[in-house]
């Protein structure tokens, strides 16, 4: 799965305002694009284990979303970096919220959305989840959180 999607996925899986509120530093949940081995604020995490029992752990989804929809956009997205060749990037070994701004962007870490508006703003950009899935089944993920209160993290967090 390309790092550079991350963005994206997260959106189409984090369905409710609680998803985004455990979305903060401090908490053992995944805000940045990267992956690790051991850094629980990275989106994928490969637990060191013996090489038989590896597994590739996603973190950003709760119950708030589809289990078979994240599957298939999970997917879709691997198979779009086997047809682009893209070149996975190394493990994030360094602490992004210790890293300035210039070398998060050089080392393409890029935050997580923080909020279920900001979620609803990246859905709402036509692109590669209308080549995965479709511009349709975009627009239907868009309309739910319409809807929703999209200023309950403030009183999610106080």
């Amino acid at each position: 799965m390309g790092v550079y999607l991350t963005r994206l996925i997260t959106a189409v899986f984090g369905r409710s305002e609680e998803t985004y509120a455990r979305f903060t530093a401090g908490q053992e949940a995944p805000i940045w694009s990267v992956y690790d081995f051991s850094n629980r604020n990275a989106i994928v995490r490969i637990p060191s284990t013996p090489d038989y029992k590896r597994r590739c752990e996603f973190r950003a989804g709760d119950a708030s979303g589809s289990p078979h929809l994240l599957a298939t956009v999970i997917l879709a997205a691997g198979l779009d970096g086997l047809r682009k060749q893209t070149v996975c990037p190394p493990p994030c070994k360094a602490d992004p919220s210790k890293m300035t701004e210039d070398e998060r962007a050089e080392a393409g870490v890029q935050k997580l959305p923080v909020s279920l508006r900001e979620a609803t703003e990246i859905l709402a950009q036509p692109g590669w989840l209308d080549e995965a899935v479709g511009s349709h089944l975009r627009a239907w993920l868009h309309k739910p959180t319409k809807g929703h209160d999209l200023n309950l993290r403030k009183r999610v967090l106080s």
